[in-house]
């Protein structure tokens, strides 16, 4: 029989990427026959795919009489740290099955050769994309009659009745290309750079209509409504979300905000000092400190000089990591194994944190809802689950004002009372608590953009736009105080390794005195954190709190929440020597706060 050669192509999508050798695994045998059990191997050869992305490629000979017949394949990858890893991130279309591999039917030769291809990633290959001097657009449209590629004019936006179309160029018409894909080519990237498009999709019952890129590098829009498919032409007020596409030359980047005298950088140029050695990039997940950042949210004095431009506010506040509500998984595991994805998911399903090779979707943390809906004994039981990987918060997008009852944590902390004359510093009293139970506790904790100044305006879905706040003026006005806090409380955490390790025990909680202690601790070291909702200080007598694990020694104040440069009246334990006895330590506790002590 003639045999049938095949070619097996593992995409990556990156042009700079990590993964340095890969093998092609897959269930055949050394003749050519199918080999359900016992599957073969061979090494690919390192190449290049059409978009200029790195790509793996192997040609396999299989045996004529397997026409028609069932394959599997998949691969295994080399990373640039020697480590290997299975490099397929999709699992099989079946529910009853978790296989990660790629599945196949034989076809008759007929001269053609039969290529199966695997993209970990498409973000190079899907969109407008250069392919060599020329463009490549390519959209995914599988029940369309037919596609094509029309540009937009100064509006920024293209009506289902075409309205908005630039009449001065004519629109290309896109080639379907299997497995629901349609592609159209055209001469010199350099002539359509910055120009606007959406994809004119004919569908299968004949009706039109005008899409923008799911691929999109960039949108025309910068307000927020949607034409819905009738004209427009304010682009000024258009939403981006429905509006043109713009093509970009992912080569170069242009100054952000635009400036005359700054110069296009090439890609390279910009990345090369993306590292700085004295502030490392995070490793592990409980080395985090997230601000949940809204770019829409932001103020028009932040928003004008472009979202940058908030950078230093955020390196002064001491986050390493910012979420912008984007997320993918298992992929980035095989490129970067040490990045660090997490998922706002309150399902409590073990799956989502477990390794996409044991089945599970690969997390590594999910956002606990749980954990702020408590008091005392209750949220000391939830403090206890923190050492299970986990996103811990007192305000996040959804509970800001969006909830029902919901507000902004400074107006829940009064219970929404007017924020003046003495209420502010009550409010803020329980507000440095409260993020101190968040950043003390064993999990990763996330901020809420604004709440670090105080911010008072309700989050909400339909309004977050026109209840924009300043954040750099909350700073540098009355929430100046507490910004200072959040910035050393962070500090302390990033800075204590105690602090950020996965021991965390319960030593005292008391509901009538509302009143709270836990440890934390590793090999450097241990720390205390007394904690009181009480309305009144504990410093006549101090409190005394007793535990075995405390045994005898010598504990020193290091952070108090109710210092006076936070806003408080300074009443704690000063530079004095607290010493336990017999598993007894005495303290003084500050009214609705917390002091955290540390081992001497």
């Amino acid at each position: 029989m003639t045999p049938v050669t095949m070619q097996f192509e593992y995409a990556t999508g990156l042009l700079r990427s990590p993964l340095t050798a890969a093998t092609l695994v897959g269930s055949w045998d050394a003749s050519g026959q199918p080999s359900p059990q016992a599957w073969s191997e061979l090494p690919m050869r390192r190449g290049v795919d059409s978009d200029g992305s790195d790509a793996f490629f192997a040609d396999v000979t299989l045996d004529e009489g397997a026409v028609d017949h069932d394959f599997a394949w998949g691969v295994y990858v080399q990373r640039n740290d020697d480590k290997s890893a299975w490099g397929i991130a999709a699992e099989v279309a079946d529910l009853q099955r978790a296989a990660q591999e790629r599945t196949f039917t034989l076809r008759p030769s007929n001269g053609k050769l039969q290529r199966e291809t695997y993209c970990l990633t498409h973000h190079r290959a899907r969109g407008a994309r250069p392919l060599g001097d020329a463009i490549r657009f390519m959209v995914w449209a599988p029940n369309a009659r037919a596609v094509e590629v029309v540009f937009g004019g100064a509006t920024g936006y293209i009506a289902d009745d075409g309205t908005g179309a630039d009449p001065t160029i004519a629109p290309l018409a896109m080639q379907p290309d299997g497995d629901g894909l349609w592609i159209a080519v055209a001469d010199e990237f350099a002539a359509y750079g910055g120009r606007s498009y959406m994809y004119r999709v004919t569908r299968d019952d004949g009706q039109v209509a005008y899409r923008t890129d799911m691929y999109s590098l960039a949108q025309c829009g910068a307000g927020d409504v949607d034409p819905d498919g009738r004209p427009f032409g304010d682009v000024s007020e258009l939403d981006g979300s429905p509006s043109c596409t713009l093509v970009v030359d992912t080569d170069v980047v242009d100054p952000y905000p635009a400036q005359a005298s700054a110069a296009v950088l090439a890609d390279d140029a910009f990345w090369s000092d993306e590292f700085d050695a004295a502030r490392p990039v995070p490793r592990r997940v409980e080395d985090l400190v997230i601000h949940e950042l809204h770019v829409g949210a932001l103020a028009p004095q932040t928003e004008s000089a472009g979202t940058l431009a908030l950078l230093p506010y955020l390196e002064d506040l001491g986050i390493n990591a910012v979420e912008l509500l984007r997320e993918m998984c298992q992929t980035l595991k095989t490129i970067a194994p040490d990045c660090l994805p997490i998922a706002e998911d309150h399902s409590g399903w073990q799956a989502v944190t477990q390794p996409a090779a044991q089945g599970g979707i690969g997390f590594d943390a999910v956002w606990n809802v749980d954990f702020y809906h408590h008091l005392m004994s209750a949220f000391a039981a939830a403090l206890a689950r923190t050492v299970d990987p986990s996103v811990v918060y007192v305000e996040s997008h959804d509970e800001a004002g969006g909830a029902e009852h919901s507000a902004r944590t400074i107006a829940v902390a009064v219970d929404g009372a007017p924020l003046v004359g003495t209420t502010p510093a009550v409010a803020e009293a329980r507000c440095r608590f409260v993020v101190g139970m968040s950043l003390l506790s064993a999990a990763t904790p996330m901020l809420l953009m604004g709440e670090e100044g105080g911010a008072q305006q309700k989050y909400t879905y339909d309004r977050f736009y026109e209840d924009k706040e300043d954040l750099l003026a909350l700073r540098a006005g009355n929430g100046g105080a507490l910004f200072a806090f959040y910035a050393d409380l962070i500090a302390l955490r990033l800075g204590a390794s105690a602090l950020r390790a996965r021991n965390l025990e319960i030593l005292h909680v008391h509901d009538a005195n509302r009143v709270l202690a836990f440890r934390s601790w590793d090999e450097s070291g241990e720390d205390v954190v007394v904690g009181s909702l009480n309305e009144r200080h504990y410093d006549s007598p101090e409190y005394r709190i007793g535990h075995g694990a405390l045994g005898d020694g010598r504990w020193r104040e290091r952070l108090n929440s109710n210092a006076i440069a936070y806003g408080g009246d300074g009443t704690g334990n000063g530079e004095a020597d607290l010493r336990a006895v017999g598993g007894s330590l005495g303290a003084l506790v500050p009214a609705m706060g917390f002091v955290v002590l540390e081992s001497v």
